[in-house]
């Protein structure tokens, strides 16, 4: 009798665990949805869709994991599916942060719920198909957007109120190709000098400038002259800005350390790049910046040129 306990026992224990390495390296069904779990941080994601809904909405939870990313190309989504019987929309909830789809020909609309504010990633290849990308007004900041290869996706409505688009690449995409005239795409009704199309020298110009501050963009004599006034310059963008709290006082000396000195020694405790400076702060800071090299004329001289028609001079 205990031989046979032992037994059972232990063909539990092998089960469980080759349910649990498939379900950590290969996925595992489970419904209509092919997921991958991470043990460690209890979350998991989406591989593959066997399901004959032509409209899904994406889970948010399986067996107590929270699901935060769909990273799938598969026969529903691809050519082993005719593009009338294959996913047409999907609609991603506020939960999930990273989206990942390819080779999804049947796919015509992605719809982001309402709420959301923050997308770590939009990842989208080869959907030639795809025509709508809707992004809700609550969302303030996407890291990365990439597009390749959507022929019919013709516009892309940004929120007026966000505030950071990390990187932002375009290959082969409607959108882009009626845009390529363009000096900048407005964000947020703001110029904006991170959201380029196709601008490789702007995106050397903010590495380097992430890397060395505006020595990156002018010389260290000049880094060096404007480091003098940066007191100063947190000074009058605080009083732009009616900022009254310590922590939005914080963040507009983050942010001006970002803008003068980059952020090399990664210490930078609100922001890694000048990137992800709001709007409303990066234009104080170039606007301002160029009000006291004005201002200090015998000091900086008539050899530099406004930070805007520095950056401009990039394009």
């Amino acid at each position: 009798m205990v031989g046979i306990i032992v037994f059972l026992i232990a063909v539990v224990c092998i089960v469980s665990y080759v349910v649990v390495k498939k379900a950590t390296t290969e996925g595992i069904w489970l419904g209509d949805y092919k997921y991958y779990f991470n043990l460690e941080d209890k979350t998991a994601s989406i591989r593959d869709y066997r399901g004959n809904e032509t409209k899904i909405t994406l889970p948010t939870k399986i067996v107590g994991f929270k699901i935060t990313k769909i990273d799938i190309s598969s026969t529903k989504f691809d050519g082993g599916a005719s593009e009338e019987d294959g996913v047409k929309v999907i609609y991603v909830p506020k939960e999930m942060d990273i989206i990942d789809i390819g080779n999804a020909s049947s796919l015509e609309e992605i719809y982001f719920e309402d709420g959301t504010t923050n997308i770590t990633c939009i990842n989208i290849d080869s959907c030639n198909n795809l025509k709508i990308i809707d992004i809700p007004e609550t969302v303030k900041s996407i890291s990365i957007l990439g597009l390749t290869y959507a022929d019919k996706l013709e516009n892309i409505e940004f929120p007026k109120e966000i505030t950071n688009i990390g990187l932002f690449d375009l290959y082969d995409v409607l959108f882009e190709n009626k845009h390529l005239n363009d000096k900048y795409y407005v964000v947020g009704g703001s110029k904006s000098y991170y959201a380029k199309i196709d601008d490789l020298n702007m995106i050397r110009m903010i590495q380097n400038w992430n890397e060395n501050g505006l020595e990156g963009i002018y010389n260290q004599d000049f880094c060096d002259k404007m480091s003098r006034h940066e007191s100063t310059l947190v000074k009058m963008i605080c009083e732009d800005l009616d900022v009254s709290s310590s922590e939005q006082r914080e963040q507009v000396e983050a942010a001006v350390s970002i803008f003068i000195h980059g952020n090399e020694d990664g210490n930078n405790l609100y922001y890694t790049s000048v990137t992800e400076i709001p709007v409303d702060i990066m234009l104080k800071c170039v606007t301002r910046a160029d009000d006291i090299i004005k201002n200090n004329n015998e000091k900086f001289g008539n050899d530099y040129a406004s930070v805007e028609d520095q950056i401009e001079s990039y394009r």
